[in-house]
C-alpha cells in the first residue's frame, strides 16, 4: 500500500494482482463490496502486468477503507 497526496489531502492507494481467467468475477466482487460498504474510490485503474495477471490500483481518501479492501481482496 502506497501513500499519494491530492490536493494537499493524504490518500491512500492499494495495488491488487488478480488472475485475468477470474477478472470479471473479481471486478464484479469488488463492486459488491464498494457498494455493501457504500464508498467511492478517488481513482480506480487496471492494467495488464504480466501474461495471465492484472494490476488493480485504487485510491481512497480514507486510510481505513484501503487497509479493508486490501484485506478482503489480497
Amino acid at each position: 500500500m502506497y501513500e499519494t497526496v491530492l490536493k494537499g489531502r493524504p490518500m491512500r492507494s492499494v495495488d491488487l494482482r488478480l488472475s485475468s481467467a477470474g477478472f470479471g468475477e473479481s471486478l464484479s466482487n469488488m463492486r459488491k463490496w464498494l457498494d455493501h460498504h457504500d464508498c467511492t474510490p478517488t481513482s480506480f485503474d487496471t492494467a495488464t502486468e504480466q501474461p495471465g495477471t492484472v494490476l488493480v490500483h485504487v485510491e481512497f481518501r480514507e486510510d481505513a477503507v484501503a487497509e479493508a479492501l486490501e484485506q478482503d481482496f489480497d
